[in-house]
Parts: C-alpha cells; structure tokens; sequence
C-alpha cells in the first residue's frame, strides 16, 4: 500500500524539487551532417565564382570602352580633315562660279556635303561623349579626371587552338556549371541518405527531493531510433528530381563547352585576322603619306593647289583609321581570348 502509513498535511505545506539534465548524441545523423556542411561550402564557392565572373567581365567591358573611345576619337581627326577638304572645295568652287566656269548647282552640292560633315562630326561627338561616361560608370572615376592615352600595340605569340581549349577549364562560367553539377550529386547523396532511420545515444540524469516515493537520483543511458516509413515513398520522389537535376547539369556543362570552344576559335581567328589588317593597314598608310609628299612637293613648285594637298591629307587619316582600328581590335580580342580561358 502507498504510502506506507496514514499522514496529513495542509496543502502547500511540503516542496517538491526537480532537476533534470539529457543529452543526446546523433549516430546515423552524422553523414547527413557532413553532406549538408558540403553543399554549404559548395555554396560559398559558387559565391566565389560568380564574384570572380563579374569581376572579369566588368574588367573587359572597361577595356572595350576603352579601346572604343579612343576609335571615335581617331575618326573624329578624320572627320576633321575631311571637314576642312570639303571647305576647300567649296572655296574653290565659288571661285569658279564667279568665274562663270561652273553653275549653281555644284555649290549646292558641296554645302549638303559640308552639312553631312559637320552632321557626321557631332554624331562622333556625342558617340565618344556617351563611352566616356559609360567608362566613368564602370571605373567609378570622374570624366573629368579620366586620361586617355594611346595603347602600344604589343603583339603576342599565338599558340595552337586547342592549347587556348585546354586552358579553358579556368573559364568561371564552366567552373560555375562544374560547381553545380557537384551539388547535384550531393542532393542526390542527401536524399539516399534520407532513407537511413535516424539511430542515436541518449543520457540523462534526474535529481527531485520531496517525494519519498521516487528514488532520488536517476541515471540513464540508452539508443533512440526513429523510422518514418513514409519517408521511403516520399524520398524516392525527391531521389528521382535531384537525379534529373544531375543530368541537367551535365547537359549544361557540354553546352558550355561547346560555347566556349566556339567563342574561343572566333576570338583566335580574330586574332590572327588583325594581325593581317594591321599588315595591309601599315601598307596604305606608307603610300598615303609618300603621296601626301608628292603633292607637298608638288605645291611648293606651284604645279598644284591646296585642294589637292588636303584631299591627299584626308585620305592619309582614314588610312591612318583603318590602322588604329585594326590594332586596337586586335588588343580588344587578345583581351577578349585572356577573358575567356579566364586569364
């Protein structure tokens, strides 16, 4: 019989104190555990990545701007030269009309050619106007204190296409797909893991004072198992979309691949097809500037007139264009090649 003998007590007159302390310990949890602190490292790398990615990308949009100022720059010294050309033929065309060696008509036509002139120099104005500011956004550094200078063109020993295709693995956008691909494997991995029943240690201690009936101390040490067998059907679900999730994946690294090797070998073909535009641009500019000596020559004999000169000196900056152009496509796809295999 409990208790053992008759007793009464007024309510509230006894206290009643407890203490207790459990601790329990995962077992089967553990590799669950390491997977998910895996993709979460895999998460930070991916971070990283992407951080790496834009910093490449913004470095090459600078250095496309700013290879692409200073183009408009070069053709705005043409325009110029072009500008004063077509002057000069108006001057001598309204010479000729006094003279009554010409009619109207041919002014007209060399006003709407100095108009387009004018009209092509403001558009190349407002064109420079607009890189400069999209630079000054990129580099976070004022218009005002930005200084242009000419790029020496240093040219670089091409290697064989498929060194550039091998050096590619360094490329963010495929160490991103290949990053993806491995946390693909690791949700397929969490999600077999899924399947295992949640085993662990328990202990646990337990101190009360007041009740005599119960024991004091109590020390206890034990295994805990949990198996929702439901989890079996719902796991095969998520094994079977994770598993697609790998094969995307994959497809997507194989695109990229295949992007990346045609990116790469239009960028070397670029490469390669400056170079032969700069050769046959340095021809033209040497003829230019041995037939702007002539007609120098020519003027200082009294056998031409300035027209001829100014023809010839325009014709020597759009040849000395083409040159500038074709060396700064050049330099904008070596930068373009380096972007790429992640240099």
């Amino acid at each position: 019989m409990l208790p053992q003998e008759s007793s009464r007590f007024t309510l509230g007159e006894r206290n009643t104190y407890g203490l207790g302390l459990s601790i329990y310990q995962p077992i089967s949890q553990q590799t669950k555990i390491k997977t998910g602190i895996d993709i979460n490292r895999l998460d930070i790398q991916l971070t990283e990545k992407e951080k790496l990615k834009a910093s490449q990308q913004l470095r090459l949009s600078i250095e496309k701007l700013y290879y692409g100022v200073l183009i408009v720059q070069k053709k705005t010294e043409e325009s110029k030269a072009n500008l004063a050309l077509v002057k000069a033929k108006l001057y001598d065309a309204e010479g000729a009309l006094n003279a009554g060696k010409i009619i109207s008509v041919s002014i007209s036509g060399l006003q709407a050619s100095i108009a387009e002139e004018e009209q092509n120099h403001m558009k190349l104005t407002i064109q420079a106007q607009d890189y400069l500011s999209d630079l000054s956004y990129l580099s976070n550094i004022n218009v005002d204190s930005l200084v242009l200078r000419d790029t020496d063109l240093k040219e670089e020993s091409l290697k064989v296409l498929n060194e550039y295709k091998n050096d590619a693995v360094a490329n963010p956008d495929l160490q991103i797909a290949q990053l993806i691909k491995e946390k693909a494997l690791l949700g397929v991995k969490a999600a077999q893991q899924g399947n295992i029943p949640d085993v662990g240690a328990i202990a646990g201690y337990s101190y009360q004072f007041g009740n005599p009936i119960l024991p004091t101390v109590n020390l206890f040490v034990g295994l805990n198992l949990k198996w929702n067998l439901q989890d079996l059907f719902t796991n095969k679900e998520v094994l079977t979309q994770r598993t697609f999730q790998v094969k995307q994946a994959e497809e997507n690294i194989s695109y990229l691949k295949n992007q990346l090797n045609s990116e790469l070998a239009k960028a070397w073909r670029k490469i390669d097809q400056s170079k032969i535009l700069i050769g046959v641009a340095q021809k033209v500019v040497k003829y230019r500037n041995n037939a702007l000596k002539e007609q120098t020559d020519k003027n200082a004999s009294g056998m031409n007139i300035k027209t001829e000169i100014l023809e010839a000196q325009a014709h020597l900056s759009q040849a000395e264009v083409d040159l500038y152009s074709a060396k700064l496509s050049y330099l904008m796809a070596v930068a373009e090649l380096n972007s790429l295999i992640g240099k």
